[in-house]
Parts: structure tokens; C-alpha cells; sequence
């Protein structure tokens, strides 16, 4: 098992900011959670999916979301997107770089 986590193809920069935001019982909630969401940015990985956001804002910031919310992130080029409940990336590496792509 060791062997196979030293192979992994890693990249902690992939997204230099991310931020989720919804409304809970009225109020508007925003977290940003680059700070827990890097160690995720392994090749092979699929990420940000409303299943993934569900479970890792339980784990990193005991909150519960519902299903409609907005995620902004700020690639490491500077290019922005948004993100809601259906879509999800796609991390992988192309030549030496660690890449995504939105599926």
C-alpha cells in the first residue's frame, strides 16, 4: 500500500482560491476551504461533485450543505470559475503538470 501512495502525482497549488456559499435557515454561509481542499489535488482524483462537497464540509467544517450552492475557485493561472451541484473536476496529470478539467 506504501508504494503505491509514494506514486501519487500531487499538486498542492492546482487552485489558489476556492469558496463555497449558501443559504442555511435564511442566513447566507461562506467558507473558504483551500486551506483543507489541496491535500485532495491528486491525479486520478475526482473532485468538488455535490457528493464530495457534502461529505467534505462534514469532515473539515462540521456543516451540513444543502443542495443548492455556489463554489468560486481561482486556479493557480488566474482564471475563475463557478461550480453548483452538478458539476465536478476531473485531476490529472498532463506531460510533467498536474491539471483538471470541469466535468
Amino acid at each position: 500500500m506504501k508504494n503505491k501512495i509514494k506514486d501519487v502525482e500531487y499538486s498542492s497549488k492546482l487552485f489558489i482560491n476556492s469558496q463555497i456559499t449558501f443559504t442555511n435557515n435564511d442566513k447566507e454561509e461562506e467558507y473558504d476551504i483551500n486551506e483543507y481542499l489541496s491535500k485532495y489535488f491528486c491525479a486520478g482524483n475526482k473532485i468538488l461533485s455535490s457528493q464530495f462537497l457534502k461529505y467534505f464540509m462534514n469532515e473539515h467544517y462540521d456543516v451540513a450543505i444543502p443542495e443548492t450552492y455556489i463554489l468560486s475557485v481561482m486556479d493557480k493561472n488566474i482564471v475563475m470559475m463557478e461550480l453548483n451541484n452538478k458539476d465536478n473536476i476531473e485531476i490529472f496529470k498532463d506531460d510533467d503538470e498536474i491539471t483538471y478539467k470541469k466535468i
